[in-house]
């Protein structure tokens, strides 16, 4: 049996979950086969689709200590006696790590067993959840691995830099296969907690073997009454001196000229913008509010480059003519 074939369906994106699970099952079986014909005590097998960590012992014993695989997207770290179990030492133990390259397209929206009773921090608001990391699945010969009496610890890496907020956390996830018999699976938080996470990595504890993944759970902003009292009192202000400055602009005859013109419809344009926009922010389940919104604002922009424009291209007008006249005064004296 050729190890290269183990791996050739793996092609493209799965249809279902239910063809995730049995590709996921068939891989810890095919490690499970390929282990007994591996020679060296550690392998690595770099393929088209995954990258998977081999470690292998043989002997009348048991082994005992630590086992630590590792590859460019995640790592595992649990023990040989994990590895064994409590059963009868049958001369030979297994611990496996596969990260598969392209599995987070197939899996990234098989979300339904992630509920609010899952979490012991559950929110009123719901998030939604994307995949934050590469799919893995840790595996060893012990086939009792349902419930370790020791967790195992996996630490992945992030596919973008992105550090937790208030809007967005992590959360370490395993695939879980149906619970009725025509689902084929999704991902549940059971039997896993995150020991700690940063902008780049998230460690993981969980206390049974199978496939693993980091999820970001985003959460709604939450528009508090302090934001919204906050926006309408620096818009009303914003309104009350556009419309003294009109005033001003306008009413007083002894500073009218070009730059005030334009300084006068610039603040015209800004009113109206201000107006609209405090008119329409308690309206955004609307679409053609948020139309306004976005015209609003796309309309101060520009209001404010076409202020700059004008004035440059009047305070280059006036220092032209203040040049030539320059130049006919000294002409003049020159003459005289």
């Amino acid at each position: 049996m050729k190890i290269e074939g183990v791996f050739m369906k793996i092609e493209g994106v799965l249809n279902n979950s239910r063809e995730v699970s049995g590709l996921l099952g068939a891989v810890e079986d095919a490690m499970r086969l390929i282990g007994p014909q591996l020679r060296h005590n550690h392998t690595t097998l770099n393929k088209t689709h995954t990258v998977t960590e081999l470690a292998v012992r043989r002997g009348q014993t048991p082994p005992t200590g630590p086992i630590s695989l590792a590859n460019d997207n995640a790592s595992l770290d649990t023990s040989w006696e994990t590895a064994t179990g409590n059963g009868t030492f049958p001369g030979f133990a297994l611990a496996g790590l596969v990260s598969y390259k392209t599995m987070e397209t197939s899996v990234n929206n098989s979300f339904q067993y992630l509920t609010d009773t899952d979490t012991a921090t559950a929110t009123a608001s719901k998030p939604s959840y994307q995949i934050s990391s590469k799919v893995v699945t840790a595996l060893v010969s012990n086939p009792a691995t349902d419930h370790l009496a020791q967790p195992v610890i996996l630490t992945f890496k992030h596919l973008q830099v992105r550090a937790e907020s208030a809007e967005m956390n992590y959360t370490c996830v395993f695939w879980s296969e149906g619970r009725v018999q025509e689902a084929g699976g999704a991902w549940s938080r059971r039997g896993c907690t995150k020991v700690m996470s940063n902008a780049t990595h998230t460690v993981c504890s969980c206390t049974h073997l199978s496939s693993f993944a980091v999820l970001m759970a985003l959460y709604p902003v939450k528009h508090t009454f302090e934001l919204r009292l906050l926006t309408w009192l620096g818009l009303s202000v914003s309104v009350v001196c556009l419309l003294l400055c009109i005033l001003t602009f306008w009413l007083c005859r002894s500073i009218q000229g070009t730059r005030t013109t334009i300084h006068l419809h610039l603040c015209v344009c800004l009113f109206i913008a201000d107006l609209v926009f405090l008119s329409g922010i308690s309206h955004t389940q609307s679409k053609v509010g948020v139309g306004m919104w976005g015209l609003c604002v796309c309309g101060r922009c520009m209001c404010v480059c076409v202020f700059h424009i004008s004035t440059s291209h009047t305070q280059s007008k006036v220092g032209n003519e203040q040049n030539k006249v320059g130049n006919e005064q000294r002409t003049s004296v020159t003459i005289f």
